[in-house]
Parts: C-alpha cells; structure tokens; sequence
C-alpha cells in the first residue's frame, strides 16, 4: 500500500501540478502541503484532505492510509464504541493496547492522540 506522502504526489503529478499550484487552489498554505508530501505531519488536516479530495476528484479515503483515516474519522468515539461493544473497563481495554488507563481516558475526552503503535494493536477491534 502506498504511503499517504506517496498518493498525494501521484494525484498531484497526474494533474500537472506543482505544490504551489496545489496549495492554492485549495487554498491552504503552501508549507502545509509540502509537510504532507514530505510526511512530515503527524496527523493530516481533516479540512486540508476534504479540499484535496475535491481537487483530485476521489474519495478520501483514496487519499488516506489506515491510520491517518483513523484520526480523520474521530477517533474519540470510535475507541469508546469499541470498549463498550466489547464491555470493557478502561483498564481492560488499556492492556489491550498496551498503555496505561489513563492513556484510554484521555483518548476517549479527545485529550490525547492514539498513537500509531497502539493503534495497530487496537485496530482489530475498532470500527474503522
């Protein structure tokens, strides 16, 4: 599967476009596009994806790896659905992804971000 980095310059070069020309016709910055090509963002802006999507004609997800959908999705209630499908305390749920409880606290109030390595061991239980 090809990077996200990696779909974005293919639908960019597929349109004969440069990263300024991306940029501004999204009307984002054009740093922040380079960021994405490069993959030096950890998460991929919801608002900067949806305005990419409509320029390049396809679905988000065309655009997006698993993990970056993930994020994109909302993860806050995708992992309190999945522990309470599961009927899961927190606790059991944090040993599952191997973190701490408050770890799965502060992903389901939205205060900290799921890591891609918890994620992967997660995914198999959220609904994505």
């Amino acid at each position: 599967m090809r990077t996200v980095p990696e779909r974005l310059r293919w639908r960019r070069y597929r349109l004969g476009l440069t990263q300024k020309e991306v940029a501004q016709r999204v009307g984002i910055p054009q740093t922040l596009y380079e960021e994405m090509e490069r993959g030096d963002c950890r998460e991929y802006p919801a608002y900067a994806v949806d305005k990419l999507a409509v320029l390049y004609q396809v679905p988000v997800e065309d655009l997006l790896d698993e993990y970056s959908r993930f994020l994109y999705d909302g993860p806050v209630d995708q992992m309190w659905r999945a522990r309470e499908r599961l009927g899961l305390s927190r606790k059991a749920f944090a040993e599952l992804a191997g973190v701490g409880e408050k770890s799965v606290r502060d992903w389901e109030m939205g205060r900290k971000k799921v890591s891609k390595k918890s994620w992967e061991r997660l995914k198999k239980f959220l609904i994505v």
